[in-house]
């Protein structure tokens, strides 16, 4: 509710023309929000490409030696444009006008420095445009989005550092590491509420990330001369669950019962996820988001699991037998999942969205 009309409520009842508090205003539905955001973001980029059009076509005939260079310069313009839209109070066109400025100012910037084939690594000059990005623009989409595409081109291009200097044994935390830091946010978003500007992009980027690596590591793209960078290696990745899994019983399972049941759980999982690429990552996300009741992160945690899942199924060169035997396994374990899960004390609340959600 605005200021404006929660004034003019005041001087109205001040008046004795109204009784009673101010009725706050609804809210549209989710779906005919993201009809508007899609229409006014696809009018922002069309129109933000008929005005970058007039001075890309100058700039082409002008120095079309120097078209690289133009279009670095072009793409700073405009993610310079970005970052003040995005400190405007605006509307939703603005506001998807700042979006559409920070995408195409990002592509032209990485396409330019592509062409000038810079003595840097590509991996490396992406990683490093997302940092001005994601501290500048004042977008939690556009910062959502920086992260994913930092970590997984700074990982691309440390890989390459430790082929060749020949260190590929570092890289099997990376993943551990990106597992851990992903679950402490969901674990302590909340206390860092007055962090949230920086604190929500970044959980949410960091979790694309995961999902991200988990596509490549069952894909097997980019993984050409990268030391098994996107090899499943599931002993530090069990480290890590068992981590989160006794902090979880000494501090939110009281009953020794329940601890019994959610270390059984623990261990199936991690057996689990010592052969199947994916389980032990969104498992222990799906796990945290139920706990913080963040509906919309468990839900496309379990979407992931389940996609992993099938992909290992499809992938996986075995009889019949054995893959019956595997789904039957799968099934006790999800369904032991969801008892455990329903168990959680942090469940009996009232169902509250969290502001994330």
């Amino acid at each position: 509710m605005s200021n404006d009309a929660q004034q003019l409520w005041q001087d109205l009842s001040a008046r004795q023309l109204v009784q009673g508090p101010l009725t706050p205003a609804l809210q549209q539905p989710w779906y005919l929000r993201m009809f508007l955001a899609v229409t006014a973001w696809l009018a922002a980029q069309f129109f933000l490409l008929s005005v970058v059009a007039i001075p890309g076509t100058v700039l082409f005939f002008l120095s079309s030696s120097q078209l690289h260079q133009s279009m670095v310069v072009l793409g700073s313009v405009l993610l310079a444009l970005a970052a003040w839209i995005s400190r405007l109070q605006r509307s939703v066109f603005v506001h998807q006008l700042a979006v559409a400025a920070a995408l195409t100012g990002q592509g032209l910037v990485l396409v330019g420095l592509a062409l000038l084939e810079l003595p840097v690594a590509l991996a490396l000059l992406i990683a490093l445009v997302q940092v001005p990005v994601f501290l500048l623009v004042r977008d939690t989409f556009v910062r959502g989005l920086c992260v994913p595409v930092f970590v997984i081109a700074l990982a691309y291009a440390l890989a390459g550092f430790a082929v060749e200097h020949e260190q590929t044994l570092l890289l099997q935390g990376v993943l551990p590491l990106l597992l851990a830091v992903t679950g402490w946010l969901y674990l302590e978003e909340a206390r860092l509420a007055c962090w949230q500007q920086w604190i929500r992009p970044l959980k949410r980027g960091l979790t694309l990330a995961l999902w991200a690596w988990l596509v490549l590591q069952h894909t097997e793209l980019l993984a050409l001369g990268r030391g098994g960078l996107w090899a499943h290696k599931p002993l530090l990745l069990t480290l890590v669950l068992a981590g989160f899994l006794g902090w979880l019983l000494l501090r939110k399972l009281q009953q020794p019962s329940e601890r019994l049941y959610g270390l059984a759980l623990g261990v199936l999982v991690a057996c689990a996820g010592w052969q199947i690429p994916g389980v032990t990552v969104t498992v222990l996300l799906l796990a945290l988001a139920w706990l913080q009741g963040q509906r919309l992160y468990w839900g496309a945690n379990l979407v992931v699991l389940l996609g992993m899942l099938l992909l290992y199924y499809y992938n996986l060169e075995q009889t019949l037998l054995v893959k019956s035997m595997i789904l039957t396994g799968l099934a006790v374990l999800l369904l032991g999942l969801r008892f455990w899960l329903l168990r959680l004390p942090g469940l009996n609340r009232p169902e509250k969205e969290s502001a994330d959600a």
